[in-house]
């Protein structure tokens, strides 16, 4: 994952005024319907309220 959060950040990096409000990741997902229950969602679902 650390590869494809440097990348993310990098993409970001061209926009001067984005930044990120937080990382959530979600390993182990592989076929529809695994991530859900999974308490990354219920993260993924109260970061996004907060913003």
């Amino acid at each position: 994952m650390d590869g494809t959060i440097n990348g993310f950040k990098a993409a970001l990096s061209c926009y001067p005024d984005a930044e990120v409000a937080g990382i959530i990741c979600g390993t182990g997902v592989t076929d529809v319907g695994d991530i859900r229950g999974r308490p990354e969602m219920a993260a993924a679902y109260e970061m996004g309220k907060s913003i």
